[in-house]
């Protein structure tokens, strides 16, 4: 059972406003243990619960159903109005929304070898007469990635 003034003296109601929901107040923030991802829980009865998850269900009694996402995009927030229920397709939609989700693609990875000039010669040339392994040599790539880029295999979410 959950001890209810036990659980709120571990929270913070002095928190940041949220720039995306400031009409909705402040955060309020978990003071206790944190897990890896930032967000608050709290021990009941053998197990840990995702603080955000009970405070809802302190305010509404239930729990959010099946998640309980934040408005305020922080994780360490308990402030029930900040929270709302919603499954994977909504907290993926509010991710992309908001700009968290979106990955970035061709020479703006992090990972990228080849800026996007560099992938339309490798186009232009492979679909020509220069052998893979002659591109993978000039570019300094492998030639399984040479193949890649011009199978359209590579860079495809990048619009060339």
């Amino acid at each position: 059972m959950i001890v209810e003034n036990t659980f709120w003296t571990n929270v913070d109601k002095a928190g940041p406003l949220p720039v995306n929901c400031p009409e909705l107040g402040r955060c309020w923030l978990w003071k206790g243990n944190l897990n890896n991802e930032g967000y608050g829980r709290y021990f009941v009865n053998g197990k840990y619960y995702r603080a955000h998850r009970l405070s809802f269900y302190l305010t509404y009694g239930h729990y959010p159903n099946p998640q309980g996402l934040h408005h305020c995009d922080n994780p360490a927030c308990c402030n029930p109005l900040h929270v709302y229920e919603g499954g994977d397709i909504e907290n993926t939609k509010d991710k992309e929304n908001r700009h968290r989700g979106n990955h970035p693609k061709g020479e703006n990875h992090g990972a990228a070898k080849l800026t996007r000039e560099q992938v339309l010669d490798i186009r232009r040339l492979g679909k020509s007469s220069q052998s893979p392994a002659t591109l993978a040599e000039l570019y300094k790539v492998s030639i399984s990635h040479i193949r890649n880029i011009i199978a359209d295999r590579k860079w495809q979410g990048e619009t060339l």
